[in-house]
């Protein structure tokens, strides 16, 4: 886990887990706005029958969230996410974006405490634009939903002094 930097581990004196930040929530997310949308425009055609799977993770979130269920919600986003990226061709992309997935996890279910849904229509408008075939327009609609995170969270964080986010 320290490897993963979740844990920082000083000599005779334990381990800590890292904390969120504004600073790494910004420098993370720069990191996945590129990477990811880089992966989305170079992206292979879906089949109608993928893109009707992507519709209906779309509601399953949708349905999640209204249950108030942030880890299914958390996990249905992954996999819509991933069913898009792997259309992506570069195997090297998609390890380095899992890598940032791990660490985005936690800002992801914060962003559940400011968002009024589950992003649906920004999923739908990444999805539309696969459909149209239009995979500029779909990695576009993708840096408005990642950016969209961001802004929710540093407008969520600056509500309070402190981390309005602590779960204890």
């Amino acid at each position: 886990m320290e490897s993963e930097g979740f844990i920082i581990f000083r000599h005779n004196r334990g381990a800590w887990v890292t904390t969120v930040s504004l600073a790494d929530l910004e420098d993370l997310y720069d990191l996945r706005v590129t990477l990811e949308c880089q992966l989305v425009a170079k992206s292979n055609p879906f089949s109608d029958d993928e893109l009707e799977k992507l519709k209906t993770t779309i509601q399953k979130m949708s349905n999640a969230y209204a249950n108030n269920d942030s880890g299914l919600v958390v996990k249905l986003n992954q996999k819509f996410h991933f069913k898009i990226y792997e259309h992506g061709n570069s195997e090297r992309r998609l390890r380095m974006i899992r890598q940032l997935w791990m660490h985005a996890e936690r800002y992801q279910r914060l962003s559940l405490k400011v968002r009024h849904n589950a992003a649906d229509e920004e999923h739908l408008a990444i999805v539309n634009a696969l459909a149209a075939r239009n995979h500029d327009l779909a990695a576009e609609a993708l840096r408005t939903h990642l950016t969209t995170t961001v802004s929710l969270l540093k407008a969520g964080w600056q509500k309070v002094e402190s981390n309005p986010f602590n779960e204890g």
